[in-house]
Protein backbone atom coordinates (compact mmCIF):
# COMPACT_ATOMS: atom_id res chain seq x y z
CA UNK A 1 0.00 0.00 0.00
CA UNK A 2 1.37 3.47 -0.76
CA UNK A 3 2.42 5.29 2.13
CA UNK A 4 -0.10 8.66 0.86
CA UNK A 5 -3.27 6.07 1.30
CA UNK A 6 -1.74 4.84 4.72
CA UNK A 7 -1.01 8.66 5.78
CA UNK A 8 -4.50 9.65 5.00
CA UNK A 9 -6.60 6.84 7.07
CA UNK A 10 -6.59 8.33 10.89
CA UNK A 11 -7.73 4.47 12.50
CA UNK A 12 -4.97 2.83 10.90
CA UNK A 13 -2.27 5.41 12.68
CA UNK A 14 -4.44 5.47 16.00
CA UNK A 15 -4.22 1.88 18.15
CA UNK A 16 -7.93 2.49 19.13
CA UNK A 17 -9.91 4.53 16.73
CA UNK A 18 -11.80 7.84 18.57
CA UNK A 19 -15.13 6.40 18.03
CA UNK A 20 -13.95 2.81 19.81
CA UNK A 21 -12.36 4.69 23.01
CA UNK A 22 -13.65 3.72 25.98
CA UNK A 23 -15.76 1.26 24.78
CA UNK A 24 -16.26 -1.55 27.27
CA UNK A 25 -14.77 -5.08 26.31
CA UNK A 26 -16.48 -7.70 25.53
CA UNK A 27 -14.97 -10.02 28.10
CA UNK A 28 -17.00 -8.20 31.00
CA UNK A 29 -20.09 -9.15 29.56
CA UNK A 30 -19.25 -11.97 28.28
CA UNK A 31 -18.61 -12.90 32.05
CA UNK A 32 -21.59 -11.50 33.68
CA UNK A 33 -23.40 -13.77 31.04
CA UNK A 34 -21.87 -16.97 31.85
CA UNK A 35 -22.52 -15.64 35.93
CA UNK A 36 -26.18 -15.31 35.09
CA UNK A 37 -25.67 -19.09 32.73
CA UNK A 38 -24.93 -20.49 35.92
CA UNK A 39 -27.32 -18.97 38.37
CA UNK A 40 -30.02 -20.09 36.09
CA UNK A 41 -28.42 -23.56 35.71
CA UNK A 42 -28.69 -23.59 39.26
CA UNK A 43 -32.33 -22.79 39.57
CA UNK A 44 -33.01 -25.38 37.16
CA UNK A 45 -31.49 -28.24 39.00
CA UNK A 46 -33.02 -27.19 42.26
CA UNK A 47 -34.52 -29.93 43.75
CA UNK A 48 -37.57 -28.35 44.37
CA UNK A 49 -38.06 -26.67 41.02
CA UNK A 50 -37.27 -30.61 39.50
CA UNK A 51 -40.23 -32.29 42.01
CA UNK A 52 -42.66 -29.16 40.64
CA UNK A 53 -41.28 -30.21 36.79
CA UNK A 54 -42.06 -34.18 37.87
CA UNK A 55 -45.12 -33.77 39.31
CA UNK A 56 -46.62 -31.52 36.27
CA UNK A 57 -45.34 -34.16 33.73
CA UNK A 58 -47.15 -36.79 36.00
CA UNK A 59 -50.38 -34.70 36.41
CA UNK A 60 -50.44 -33.91 32.42
CA UNK A 61 -49.45 -37.35 31.69
CA UNK A 62 -46.52 -36.05 29.64
CA UNK A 63 -48.48 -33.65 27.55
CA UNK A 64 -46.55 -30.55 27.38
CA UNK A 65 -48.00 -27.35 29.30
Amino acid sequence: MKAEYRKGCPQRERVEHEEYAGARSAGIRESRERDGATDLLEQILDRDNLNRAYKQVKRNHGAPG
